[in-house]
């Protein structure tokens, strides 16, 4: 069957996975693959994203592991539960990337750059640890893998690959179209108003000169700052390989395809690369009820929904009371719409126990209750 008829068969939803699949074509028609995922732990939306990716190439018949760096040694999830092969790696010494002041003061304004030290230090220190385990890399290497993939927010896992001989490589990204992408393909990105994803302004593209002027010192100073992280990992590589090593830049560079995390429909107009695909809707699982986790079973109520979330690892108990205040008048106002907050319960229930519109849970499935038809936003 072509993949024509095969998508004209299916949910439109499902061509994403088709789109995803298709491209393993490149390196064979024929023969079953294997393919390692380089999944540091982040953060939950990178882990559930690379996951699910590792799921969909394991049900069209393939062989997927998964290679967790424990960035973040409290989370202990993997992403997915149909892996077989998980290979998880802790730090020879304590993990910088919990310091970041982020993770502890989420709505702080003024950026913290003591921040980008603690990642580059935690991309550095577990590079060298992965270097330095040949037991490993032999093991990997005995794979024979096919395919590797891996995020583009660090270079040393596209060096790994080299060094085990995979096959093939391609980029995914849990976010947007990032610049480290966009930089390292060369790329145009006019930061006048194609905006940082991390720092991203509401209006663009349409940015005052004001915002020009910050979206170009922000572009600048990350691009250098990930210039920095690329000359230390290539560094280490000269140290522990051997000065014939090639470049991490050039090896990026041959990256076969990006899979980007965004519907194309949503991204900014800028010039592209045939080379990157929006896969945007691939991580979501469509159900009409859903029978949620942290030991709540809750069917949804046949009326019009709203989550609120700001992600898996916001410490929500920080939350300004200008924003709570700002909450309670949108509960308010919309006394027929069912609000759910994804929040820390013990700091917010009191604040909105007067509300029957509205249910708190600190961890809820948000992508599969986004798939809910009456789920607005």
């Amino acid at each position: 069957m072509s993949w024509v008829h095969l998508a004209g068969s299916i949910p439109c939803l499902n061509i994403l996975l088709i789109i995803f699949i298709a491209h393993l074509q490149v390196v064979t028609s024929h023969k079953p693959l294997k393919a390692l995922f380089y999944s540091p732990t982040y953060g939950h939306s990178h882990l559930r994203f690379i996951g699910a990716l590792a799921e969909t190439f394991a049900d069209a018949g393939h062989t997927a592991h998964l290679l967790i760096p424990e960035w973040y040694p409290s989370l202990k999830e993997n992403g997915t539960t149909a892996i077989k092969r998980i290979i998880r790696i802790e730090p020879s010494f304590p993990s910088q990337y919990p310091k970041i002041e982020f993770f502890k003061k989420p709505f702080m304004k003024e950026e913290d750059m003591r921040g980008w030290h603690f990642f580059e230090n935690t991309s550095v220190q577990f590079c060298k640890d992965l270097l330095s385990n040949e037991k490993l890399l032999n093991e990997l290497r005995d794979e024979h893998y096919d395919i590797g993939y891996a995020e583009l927010i660090e270079y040393c896992p596209f060096g790994i690959f080299r060094l085990i001989k995979v096959k093939s490589m391609a980029i995914v990204s849990a976010l947007p179209l990032i610049d480290t992408i966009v930089e390292a393909w060369g790329i145009p990105s006019p930061p006048s108003y194609v905006t940082d994803s991390l720092q991203s302004h509401v209006n663009a593209p349409f940015l005052s000169y004001w915002q020009r002027f910050l979206s170009l010192v922000t572009t600048f100073t990350k691009r250098r700052l990930f210039r920095h992280l690329l000359d230390a990992e290539d560094k280490l590589y000269k140290e522990m390989i051997g000065n014939e090593f090639p470049n991490l830049r050039d090896i990026i560079q041959n990256a076969s395809v990006a899979f980007i995390n965004t519907p194309p429909l949503v991204e900014i107009p800028r010039p592209l690369s045939p080379k990157i695909i929006n896969i945007g809707g691939l991580v979501s699982r469509l159900s009409r009820k859903k029978v949620l986790k942290s030991g709540v079973n809750m069917t949804l109520p046949k009326s019009d929904t709203v989550l609120f979330s700001l992600g898996s690892i916001t410490n929500t108990s920080a939350m300004p009371s200008i924003m709570i205040e700002a909450m309670k008048e949108m509960v308010t106002r919309f006394p027929k719409i069912h609000f759910i907050l994804k929040m820390t319960t013990a700091d917010s229930e009191k604040h909105f126990a007067n509300f029957p519109n509205v249910q708190i849970f600190e961890w809820i499935d948000q992508i599969a209750l986004l798939g809910v038809f009456y789920c607005l936003s």
